[in-house]
């Protein structure tokens, strides 16, 4: 949940006067509804970016306090949480360390130090969703770290080239969970359009590269559907969070 407590759904901007799809879901700390991959500067870590992405999905019952260890033995049946997770630094002597559940939605902290929580609430398949999720933003911390960095001293000059560079990763984060969702059998919820990238790449069809432009494409022309920010462009949203930042004097 952003910290305005507004919800995000995220769909394309009308094409020709077809309105497409590109759902993402509501961010929410109900775990009864999905989340979308959003972006925080956290108050009190000012050189810190928090990625949020999937809370929950499916109408599974919900967990209380969600077993990681069981979630981790399920999502490792995917050869891309195995890969990610190899690339990000997290086997068994630091699962603990770095992996937590936890109030709040579903993230990474993206300081020096990255770590994710898992929103208590989330199902057995969110939780799994979430953490492969996070695990591609994990293996990119110390990139959106140096993005954020440059962003505050000025090496990044404008909200747009910001955007550019963190919709980058969060477009990474998207394929590379949904990949993970079809090695595990899950259903996509991300949209029509979103899906049938996902699912192009999952069988071979489409090049990671043509991809990620094309789920990039969507991300570029997505509008916000609910809360205090709808009706935005997403990228807007983005741009809004360098603009929020506190620069450094050149």
């Amino acid at each position: 949940m952003s910290s305005n407590g507004s919800k995000l759904g995220i769909k394309r901007q009308e094409d020709n006067d077809t309105n497409r799809d590109f759902q993402y879901n509501s961010m929410t700390n109900d775990a009864t509804v999905a989340s979308t991959p959003s972006l925080q500067l956290m108050p009190d870590q000012q050189d810190q970016l928090q990625l949020m992405p999937i809370s929950s999905t499916g109408s599974q019952k919900l967990q209380r306090d969600v077993d990681l260890d069981k979630m981790r033995k399920e999502a490792r049946k995917s050869k891309m949480v195995k890969k990610m997770e190899k690339k990000a630094g997290v086997n068994n002597k630091t699962f603990g360390e770095l992996v937590s559940s936890g109030p709040g939605g579903t993230g990474t902290t993206m300081g020096k130090n990255p770590t994710i929580n898992i929103n208590e609430n989330s199902t057995e398949e969110g939780a799994v969703e979430g953490y492969a999720h996070e695990l591609s933003n994990m293996v990119n911390a110390k990139k959106t770290y140096k993005i954020n960095k440059d962003a505050r001293s000025g090496k990044i000059t404008s909200a747009d080239e910001y955007a550019d560079k963190i919709m980058e990763i969060e477009t990474e984060a998207v394929l590379n969970s949904g990949i993970a969702s079809l090695e595990l059998g899950y259903s996509l919820d991300h949209g029509a359009e979103a899906n049938e990238i996902i699912e192009q790449l999952f069988n071979k069809k489409l090049s990671y590269k043509k991809a990620f432009d094309k789920m990039y494409e969507l991300q570029s022309t997505a509008v916000i559907t609910s809360g205090s920010d709808a009706g935005r462009n997403a990228r807007d949203y983005y741009k809004s969070i360098f603009n929020a930042m506190p620069k450094r004097p050149k």
